[in-house]
């Protein structure tokens, strides 16, 4: 009994000098005072949150709003993620009652057939069992929980921004792909009308075969156009409804329009990213409760003290059991580990390897996202300056388109110019829309790597 208190003591002692601290992450020494390509005056600037609250507000933002709200009520990735948080929270809870004595009630009845009777005994025990957390075992497993409970709160906030910007995503698609079909469509009719003025001057001999054939062929391609961005219009539609939680028919309205984004906004200070990206604390999290489990795998190496105690009563007749005289006992055990061919000790290296990784993984996701951020500014500026170009282009290929027919009704040109300045007419209205609906999802893009609350509608 002597030699077993010394191994304690010696063990205790151990314990408390074989501690583990992981490092901490390592901060990048090269985050720049300020982003590049951005002015980060806030006395000029809007809020890039502003900017987003004042589009939903607005009436260019049409039934965007509740598209958002139905996706948030809805969404299935959303739905499976909140079960993980409650999941989660049950795990926690569970680290939490590890804490506290363990109560349970036992009846027992047997009957025995001896050599010479028969033998019954009957028994009724209340025990409790209580582990002494010396080390603090328990208390690092109720971190290692409560950290993981925490992230998946993270991961359920990343879902929510994921889902949110893929329906405003989606949403600005849609109206292009609505835009643009509009355009072709209008085309087609101006087709029309070529062709038949086209036909006309032919059969009274004013114009060749030629001509008639190039203006069908024209309006035939014009046709398909239209029908294929109407079948893409469809499809962008029947995703948008599949992501709200809708059955995908087709058939959802939209009354929004695309604002050109002529403006910057103020996103803040490089260095203020991770208290706000969702990806980053979730990733944060994960490491620490890595982090803590090093300690729990360390502290398994070392003695565990409990308490068991019982009361209870027994006899051989069921109508005497509580009569019986009441026993009890109360039995105090330490367990020591002595021989486990290094498993316990492994476990350690391999708990301080899993919190590398996650250290590394956290590295990784910060610096993506900085370069989400930058790539998105950099976007931002290319695009404006393209629209602006393009802006003039259509202006130069609509004047080039209108005048091009007036000279081929005069006969200073031949059909095929008149063909060429409609196509670039065409392309230089779809461009200009595209480029309209491209600035509109970098800001989104934007906004998701700088870790802005897209589904707070408050």
């Amino acid at each position: 009994m002597r030699r077993l208190t010394y191994l304690f003591l010696w063990a205790s002692l151990s314990a408390c000098q074989a501690t583990y601290q992981a490092s901490e992450p390592e901060i990048l020494d090269d985050i720049p005072a300020q982003w590049a390509n951005s002015s980060n005056n806030p006395s000029e600037l809007l809020s890039i949150d502003d900017w987003y609250s004042a589009y939903l507000s607005s009436e260019q933002s049409g039934n965007l709003t509740e598209l958002i709200a139905q996706a948030l009520a809805h969404n299935i990735s959303i739905q499976k993620q909140a079960l993980s948080v409650s999941a989660q929270e049950k795990a926690l809870n569970n680290a939490q009652a590890e804490l506290w004595p363990s109560l349970s009630l036992d009846f027992s009845s047997s009957r025995q057939q001896g050599s010479s009777a028969l033998s019954s005994s009957q028994s009724l025990d209340l025990s409790a069992s209580y582990e002494l957390d010396i080390w603090g075992k328990l208390k690092s497993q109720e971190k290692v929980e409560a950290f993981t409970y925490l992230s998946t709160q993270a991961e359920l906030e990343k879902t929510k921004q994921s889902v949110v910007a893929q329906v405003i995503t989606l949403y600005i698609q849609t109206i292009e792909a609505k835009q643009l079909y509009e355009l072709f469509n209008e085309r087609a009719k101006n087709s029309q009308q070529n062709l038949d003025i086209i036909d006309t001057g032919y059969k009274q001999g004013l114009n060749s075969a030629l001509d008639v054939y190039l203006a069908r062929n024209e309006l035939n391609s014009d046709l398909a156009t239209v029908s294929q961005q109407l079948n893409l219009q469809q499809q962008l539609i029947r995703q948008l409804e599949n992501l709200i939680g809708f059955y995908p028919k087709g058939a959802l309205a939209f009354s929004g329009s695309i604002p050109y984004l002529n403006d910057s906004v103020y996103l803040g200070l490089p260095s203020q990213l991770t208290k706000h990206n969702p990806s980053l604390k979730l990733e944060w999290l994960e490491l620490l409760a890595a982090n803590e489990q090093i300690a729990v795998a360390h502290k398994l190496r070392f003695p565990s003290a409990q308490i068991n105690a019982s009361i209870g009563k027994a006899s051989e007749d069921l109508s005497d059991l509580l009569s019986s005289d009441t026993v009890w006992s109360l039995v105090g055990s330490i367990v020591t580990p002595i021989f486990n061919a290094g498993k316990l000790k492994n476990n350690v290296e391999i708990a301080k390897l899993s919190a590398q990784q996650f250290e590394l993984d956290y590295l990784n996701e910060l610096r993506a996202t900085f370069l989400a951020v930058e790539n998105a500014l950099f976007q931002e500026k290319s695009l404006t300056e393209r629209y602006e170009y393009q802006r003039e282009a259509r202006a130069n290929a609509l004047a080039a388109q209108e005048l091009s027919f007036e000279q081929y009704q005069k006969g200073l040109v031949t059909y095929t110019t008149v063909l060429e300045a409609q196509t670039r007419a065409v392309d230089a209205q779809s461009s200009l829309i595209q480029i309209t609906s491209s600035l509109f999802t970098n800001r989104i893009e934007l906004q998701v790597a700088l870790g802005s609350a897209l589904h707070n509608l408050n």
